[in-house]
């Protein structure tokens, strides 16, 4: 692994100090912007002219969550008392140069709807009543962090429960997500509403957590890969009560500085500091309130394995800041798995710890005072096998501590999944966890030198199941039909099922025509002739980089098999990402 390893060093996005800036009275109630006249010195000799206008999410019939508009600019001095929550700012010089833009939001109790600040407040007096503050990295594994984030790995070592087994139950961030919030799988998803169109329809435990009074939040940078966006519609209205896409969208038409594809810097500010800055803004100026917030972060981790080294030290002191401020909040800190491509997939430690993402819990004092066996418990439960769906039962188990009226659902993906409030059994499976098969690290496999003629029958089963798969959707006529080009992994795995019968698993990757690589796990089923068909285990995984072949398909489900039969021109920089990372 060290071959793959490089550290990365910090880039600020401008040497210079931001002009404009922030500041709250009044408990957060009155909101000032103001201008360092400082500092306008440093960005030119002649007068400066600063104006800001509102920033408004615009809602369309075909892309309901992707625009926003910008208000007439309204000039002002030194400082002004904005009402909005999302501003940009506008400075030029005497000429009318521009010298300075940012974009800002704004965190206030003015913004809440008045009965759920009613609800919230009495909500908070209630003891047993605990804040949930979910902060994410997309495609960090346990290992991953070790290697990159040593800081902010020692630092939750330290201070947090490190749940050792953590295992994803799908393959990237929506399934893994919606586990943690619905407790279903995509599949049981898909019954219950229309994901991809109408996700303001799908089940989510904050509208449980809000229902109950507490002020929900949802932040998430990279707007254009967003985890509800990416190939969908997104939210035809604001799921919660603090909604920062529009923040992001309107950062992003500020300067963009990109780093390993992704939008690393948005104006003068990194896309995750603007994350951290928001997280603690919102936990410092609703201290009063019970909370329910998710905030996610892709633009340092998504499309690099080192990238994150550049921010472990922002990270750890983000960190030790907001520690100040948990008061009688529970801390996730987590991802949705590890990294998914590349050349880490090809060896047998990037295989096992893409399915292990990171996943840590803080609790406040007044949680191990007041429940000191669930606390112990939970302890326990770090070293065991454990998965989004008892994360989703134990974040019911913080609904009823609030609420005794409170009805626990049990997770319709996993019937034995329950709250890490109570110990989970050491002999526990990833059945038991509703972990499938293909993403269960507890069966390793090992690499063998098979002949040809026996790999090459598992070899077309696959192939014939990936063409099957891409024929079932609407758009297939827009995609190539694939041809087998090359075996590139073969891994077996003996194991003895339920009824105490030695079965055969395989793990099998495969290159085809065009350009594509595909991994799936197998089991072997004896027939009745004395041979052996083959069966398909969980998902068929695409591991090379996608999005650049499949632009003609607009379903996130089918853009993961696809090969667009029409391409569009490669640019320089598609040639480069080609032969890099392809």
């Amino acid at each position: 692994m060290r071959e793959l390893y490089r550290h990365e060093d910090y880039i600020p996005c401008s040497n210079l100090a931001p002009l404009s800036y922030i500041v709250k009275e009044n408990n957060g109630h009155t909101v000032i912007l103001k201008i360092n006249r400082s500092l306008t010195s440093q960005y030119t000799l002649f007068k400066v002219h600063c104006c800001y206008s509102k920033v408004t999410r615009l809602v369309t019939l075909k892309r309901p969550d992707d625009s926003i508009s910008f208000s007439k600019c309204i000039p002002f001095e030194d400082s002004v008392e904005i009402v909005d929550p999302i501003i940009k700012v506008t400075c030029k010089d005497s000429f009318s140069f521009e010298i300075y833009s940012n974009v800002h939001a704004s965190i206030s109790p003015i913004h809440i709807p008045y009965s759920d600040i009613k609800t919230s407040k009495m909500t908070a007096k209630v003891k047993t009543t605990f804040s949930i503050l979910f902060i994410g990295m997309d495609s960090m594994s346990k290992l991953n962090l070790i290697r990159t984030m040593p800081k902010t790995f020692n630092f939750l070592e330290k201070n947090s429960i490190n749940l050792k087994g953590y295992t994803k139950v799908g393959l990237n961030t929506l399934p893994n997500l919606m586990g943690i919030l619905t407790g279903l799988t995509i599949d049981q998803l898909k019954k219950w509403c229309d994901y991809q169109n109408k996700i303001n329809d799908c089940p989510n435990i904050w509208n449980q957590f809000k229902e109950m009074g507490y002020i929900t939040a949802y932040g998430e940078d990279s707007s254009d890969i967003g985890s509800f966006n990416y190939a969908k519609k997104g939210f035809s209205k604001p799921p919660t009560d603090f909604y920062f896409r529009p923040y992001f969208l309107a950062s992003e038409t500020l300067k963009i500085i990109q780093r390993e594809r992704m939008y690393y810097c948005t104006g003068p500010e990194t896309e995750g500091e603007r994350i951290m800055n928001l997280v603690k803004d919102f936990q410092i100026t609703l201290k009063n309130y019970s909370k329910f917030a998710l905030f996610w972060m892709n633009s340092f981790t998504h499309d690099d394995l080192n990238i994150p080294s550049a921010m472990d030290e922002k990270m750890e002191n983000f960190l030790i800041d907001i520690y100040k401020h948990l008061d009688n909040t529970i801390l996730f800190f987590f991802s949705d798995h590890g990294f998914r491509f590349n050349d880490i997939t090809k060896r047998q430690t990037g295989w096992l710890e893409e399915k292990m993402p990171i996943f840590y819990v803080s609790f406040p004092d007044s949680f191990k005072k007041i429940h000191p066996k669930a606390y112990y418990n939970f302890q326990i439960n770090s070293g065991r096998l454990t998965s989004s769906y008892d994360i989703y039962m134990t974040l019911q188990n913080i609904l009823r501590l609030a609420d005794r009226s409170y009805s626990l659902k049990k997770s319709l993906a996993c019937a034995k999944c329950h709250s890490l409030f109570r110990k989970v059994s050491e002999r526990r499976s990833c059945q038991d966890a509703g972990i499938s098969k293909d993403y269960c690290v507890c069966n390793i496999t090992q690499t063998y030198e098979e002949p040809q003629e026996i790999t090459k029958e598992p070899a077309k089963f696959l192939l014939d199941e990936i063409n099957k798969l891409v024929r079932s959707y609407r758009q297939r006529y827009k995609c190539h039909v694939y041809k087998l080009d090359r075996i590139t992994l073969f891994e077996k795995c003996d194991f003895k099922n339920e009824y105490k019968q030695t079965r055969t698993n395989l793990l099998l990757r495969i290159q085809t025509q065009p350009k594509a690589v595909f991994e799936a796990l197998l089991e072997i089923v004896p027939n009745k002739h004395n041979s052996s068909d083959f069966r398909l285990l969980g998902d068929i995984i695409r591991m090379n980089r996608y999005s650049m072949y499949s632009s003609c398909i607009q379903d996130s489900s089918l853009e993961k098999y696809c090969y667009c039969k029409e391409q569009k021109p490669k640019t320089i920089s598609d040639k480069i990402k080609e032969f890099l990372f392809d």
